[in-house]
């Protein structure tokens, strides 16, 4: 699963493949921090390339559900698509 959608790098690279490569909970303070890879295109991702960049999203208690474990990739996922950077995004 990833979010294709072109976004431009702050070093002014675009990168076409976004892929949530890690989530980091806090449970203490009820809070995930989404970290995403960014890749110039899926083919790049699937050759081994290094991403281009990072990015973070950090989303609160009330905005997503700590109890769906087994689906969280996926509820990473969703919490993405209704941030600005990655909304419109194309599920791939």
């Amino acid at each position: 699963m990833a979010i294709k959608k072109n976004r431009k790098t702050p070093q002014g690279v675009d990168a076409d493949y976004h892929k949530v490569s890690a989530i980091n909970i806090d449970f203490v303070h009820k809070k995930a921090t989404i970290t995403i890879a960014l890749y110039i295109s899926r083919q790049a991702r699937d050759e081994g390339y290094l991403p281009v960049g990072y990015d973070e999203l950090t989303v609160y208690d009330e905005d997503f559900d700590f109890s769906a474990n087994d689906k969280l990739v996926e509820k990473a996922y969703e919490k993405l698509k209704e941030n600005d950077k990655w909304k419109d995004g194309e599920d791939v």
